[in-house]
């Protein structure tokens, strides 16, 4: 994982934050919009809201994607079958056609 360097102090996560959390971006950014909390958004998704004062950004902060996408899930799932195959499926895919 690269970091990015900013002006901002830095930000420590938490291990577990109480309140509802999403499997699915779609639901967050949702939850977000019916003002149930916070979401991180990739610009092209949620300009169309933050335009219509659906959503409001609440730091100038912006963090370019770059080239990298993750694959992310929870701990408790790394062995689970489903994943296992996917994660299997996906890094030979990658690794077959890296551009």
């Amino acid at each position: 994982m690269s970091s990015v360097a900013t002006t901002s102090p830095p930000i420590t996560a938490r291990a577990h934050a109480p309140g509802p959390s999403f499997d699915n971006y779609a639901m967050a950014l949702q939850a977000a919009v019916d003002g149930v909390g916070v979401a991180i958004g990739l610009r092209p998704y949620v300009e169309d809201d933050l335009a219509s004062g659906r959503l409001v950004a609440p730091f100038k902060l912006a963090v370019p994607k770059g080239q990298a996408w993750y694959l992310v899930y929870r701990p408790f799932r790394q062995d689970d079958a489903a994943l296992v195959a996917f994660r299997d499926w996906l890094m030979a895919n990658v690794e077959r056609d890296p551009g």
